[in-house]
């Protein structure tokens, strides 16, 4: 699987292999476009290419590549479309940030990320990548009456949690 042209790792994955890999262990000699491909799920209904290894606390999927720790999205737009300029960062049109489908990746200034970021008010309560809860759970727990550590048991996360929920420091866009 050694791509050579710029939209061949894209039509790979959607011609001759439409459904995705089952997630499996890498070998260290796999190459990049290997490592992409074996490392995400395709999402049929927004056609996000959902990253499904590692991921920072921000949701954005990261890979070991070349000696370090790398944006997945990022080395999925070099894979489809080559080097990506100075200064320019990489972001979602779909505002997925484990997605890492490059038709949905675009090139920007960070003001044009900052923009879109504040615009979207992106990444707020289930929608987080890192989300444990979901917004019914986060509103019940808020209604919970119960002591803190009977809550923890029965939502299955941490007492600091349970208490940032209670007292709004979490999940208060609701």
């Amino acid at each position: 699987m050694d791509f050579v042209g710029r939209a061949s790792w894209y039509d790979f994955i959607m011609v001759k292999n439409p459904a995705p890999m089952a997630l499996s262990r890498v070998p260290q000699s796999a190459t990049l476009a290997e490592r992409l491909t074996l490392s995400f799920v395709i999402d049929a209904k927004t056609g996000c290419w959902l990253w499904a290894r590692a991921k920072n606390r921000r949701g954005h999927g990261r890979l070991h590549w070349q000696g370090s720790s790398q944006a997945a999205h990022r080395l999925a737009y070099i894979a489809a479309h080559g080097t990506i300029p100075s200064k320019k960062w990489v972001w979602h049109r779909c505002n997925e940030p484990s997605c890492v489908n490059p038709k949905h990746l675009r090139l920007g200034s960070n003001k044009d990320v900052v923009a879109q970021r504040v615009s979207h008010r992106l990444r707020r309560g289930e929608r987080c990548g890192t989300a444990k809860l979901t917004e019914l759970q986060a509103r019940a727990i808020r209604r919970d009456k119960r002591v803190q550590r009977v809550i923890v048991i029965e939502y299955g996360v941490s007492r600091s949690l349970v208490s940032a929920i209670k007292v709004g420091r979490t999940w208060n866009h609701f």
